[in-house]
């Protein structure tokens, strides 16, 4: 027979076996719920397997906003081009191509700009190329103030289908005189233009042109 005090220490060992199976259920069920994995091998918990939201469909996240850039344009050669900033408008817009050294052709005028027309159209994916001088036949050419732009300032592109494209620069750089024509011509995701000319000083210190001016603008709006 089992003494009565035996009984009550098997009913107690039932209760807490009971409840410790509860709890083991309602922690498995929390952590179900957030989805973190746990690692037995070294008891880390590994958040990186949190779920998180996808960017809704159309659009696309960065730093937790949308991307509101406009999408890309069919192609159109450019009519014309304007710098507010720099005093820029003409549609004296030439095509261009290379040389038989490889190097970019430059518009034969002082006030004329040229678009190496083996890069997209302005607005297309990619990034088109205008080349234009600072100097040329002992006058200011149209790029002559390119040097001058600054991260937010706007050129404007008339496209010959009506479209016009406006890029907002986000860099102002150079590149070695006569250099590789690369760093113009790589492929872009987004639609962009690169605008060049001729600049700075000779290494003696006197003026001269012993690298060229490159800016570098995104599509950020069309009308």
């Amino acid at each position: 027979m089992t003494s009565a005090g035996g009984k009550q220490r098997h009913d107690d060992i039932r209760r807490l076996t009971a409840v410790a199976a509860a709890t083991v259920v309602a922690l498995a069920t929390v952590l179900a719920g957030i989805n973190v994995l746990f690692d037995p091998a070294d008891g880390r918990v590994d958040t990186a397997a949190v779920t998180q939201d996808e960017p809704t469909p159309g659009t696309q996240a960065v730093h937790g906003r949308s991307d509101n850039r406009p999408s890309a344009l069919p192609p159109s050669a450019p009519a014309a081009l304007t710098i507010p900033a720099i005093g820029v408008a003409t549609s004296a817009l030439i095509d261009l191509g290379f040389t038989h050294t490889g190097a970019i052709e430059i518009p034969g005028e002082a006030r004329a700009v040229g678009w190496l027309s083996s890069t997209p159209t302005p607005g297309e994916r990619g990034a088109a190329v205008f080349v234009g001088n600072a100097e040329f036949g002992y006058q200011s050419g149209a790029f002559f103030r390119l040097h001058e732009l600054d991260r937010g300032d706007t050129i404007t592109v008339d496209r010959r289908d009506g479209v016009t494209a406006v890029f907002t620069v986000y860099r102002v750089g150079s590149r070695p005189r006569h250099g590789d024509t690369a760093q113009l011509t790589r492929p872009s995701k987004a639609p962009e233009v690169r605008l060049t000319t001729c600049g700075g000083h000779f290494d003696d210190g006197t003026t001269g042109h012993a690298e060229d001016v490159v800016v570098y603008a995104r599509l950020t709006a069309t009308r």
